[in-house]
């Protein structure tokens, strides 16, 4: 057998060392890009997650901080690990932030949120706390390449299966518990701040480019300079901005009017909204079924009288034209429903049981939910938020325009429904054609 015998030259010794160091480069170089792809990656940052994740249920009110929603983690949950820890269960109020991170380790490792970029890494973090692990996984499946993106798909399967274990055995049973209202609100509060943390969301670290440069971890002043006059995101060009309740309020309450109709012999008032300066008034069918010359009273203390131009019982939709009006006050409709979405708060205005004007919030609970009149479909809100005297009345969004008009109250739940902008355009266009 060939004996191996270390090369004696010069000439030999240079080439043994030139590819000594041609090896060891190479390991550099494969070990740097084993870093860089772990390192730089947006999704691989646990503390990032858990920052973002905590923040999530922070809100003004103490209920709802001391509430399982304040870090997603449930009594049930905190209780379990506090045993594995050999410790007594206490109440979840008691829960730090020192100790939440702990838990929100265990639930990153178990669902490997750490191959998902950032926001779906953070999304990936808050679902397996919300939901568990195996409930999660469906969430996770066929979803858009653009992180950002497929994060906005899971929320919104998240909703939709918020709403099923909540609501689907309850409504048979009549109205669903309070308990049951107020995990569906909290979770669908918890839904919305995170689909806001979604869109707003900007990775912590530039995105630049996969050159040599980079992979020794050299300074690229060439990338610094393309960063610099980069493109301003679609956040930062956005002039769209929400409007504070007290402003929305103000803007909607003077095209806000009272339909005063008689109810067994009593007057009553109902709700409409006015859409021309001349007094095109909107309400819903059902207000002025019986009442073809109601009394319209406005925010400013005008009266008039009103009479019935049209009216749509398939729609529960009717128009009323007041007499002698001039220079009223308009609401402004928006343009469609498709930016509301499940979770989303919107308003009303209306006058029931005696409170003129009075006005309220809730969130969405249900978009595209059969509303109990043939084929509509509308926008469906949760109890104790629509009465009686709302009806024919404007469902607001963040701002302040109208994006349904509120129709009724379904005796099951007590759940209220609208009639969505894009129904009522229907039917205005039709009628002025």
């Amino acid at each position: 057998m060939r004996k191996f015998r270390i090369p004696r030259s010069r000439k030999a010794k240079v080439i043994l060392g030139a590819s000594l160091i041609g090896w060891v480069v190479a390991v550099l170089l494969l070990a740097r890009l084993s870093e860089w792809a772990t390192s730089s990656k947006p999704g691989a940052n646990f503390d990032e997650a858990v920052e973002s994740v905590s923040q999530l249920g922070e809100r003004d009110d103490a209920e709802y901080v001391n509430s399982p929603a304040r870090y997603g983690i449930t009594q049930a949950i905190y209780s379990d690990w506090r045993r594995a820890q050999g410790k007594l269960p206490q109440h979840i109020s008691d829960l730090t932030l020192a100790e939440a991170k702990v838990i929100y380790q265990d639930f990153w490792q178990q669902g490997r949120c750490d191959r998902y970029a950032a926001p779906l890494d953070i999304t990936c973090l808050d679902t397996i706390v919300s939901f568990g692990v195996e409930n999660s996984e469906s969430f996770f499946q066929q979803l858009s390449d653009d992180p950002q993106q497929a994060a906005l798909e899971v929320v919104e399967q998240r909703q939709a299966y918020r709403y099923e274990i909540t609501s689907g055995g309850y409504v048979r049973m009549g109205r669903r518990s309070v308990l049951q209202q107020r995990l569906l609100q909290e979770g669908l509060r918890r839904d919305r701040a995170l689909i806001t943390f979604i869109k707003s969301y900007t990775p912590t670290q530039t995105s630049e480019s996969f050159d040599l440069r980079r992979l020794l971890g050299l300074d690229s002043s060439e990338q610094n300079a393309a960063d610099e006059n980069s493109t301003p995101s679609n956040e930062s060009l956005d002039s769209t901005q929400d409007l504070s309740p007290e402003q929305i309020y103000t803007k909607a309450k003077p095209f806000t009017v009272e339909v005063w109709i008689d109810v067994g012999g009593t007057l009553a008032p109902a709700t409409g909204v006015i859409l021309t300066p001349d007094g095109l008034v909107l309400t819903a069918h059902h207000v002025i079924d019986e009442a073809p010359n109601p009394a319209i009273h406005l925010a400013d203390g005008r009266k008039f009288e009103a009479e019935v131009i049209e009216a749509d019982p398939t729609v529960d939709l009717a128009l009323l034209q007041l007499k002698g009006a001039s220079g009223l006050p308009t609401a402004t409709l928006a343009d469609s429903t498709t930016h509301i979405q499940v979770g989303d708060t919107v308003y009303a205005i209306g006058s029931p049981y005696g409170e003129h004007w009075k006005f309220s919030s809730a969130p969405v609970i249900q978009l595209q939910s059969r509303c109990g009149l043939f084929e509509l479909e509308c926008i469906r809100t949760p109890e104790d938020f629509l009465f009686p005297g709302h009806s024919g009345g404007p469902l607001l969004d963040t701002y302040g325009e109208v994006v349904a008009i509120n129709r009724a109250i379904q005796q099951s739940t007590g759940e209220g429904v609208s009639v969505p902008i894009e129904t009522v355009k229907e039917f205005v266009d039709r009628v002025r054609q």
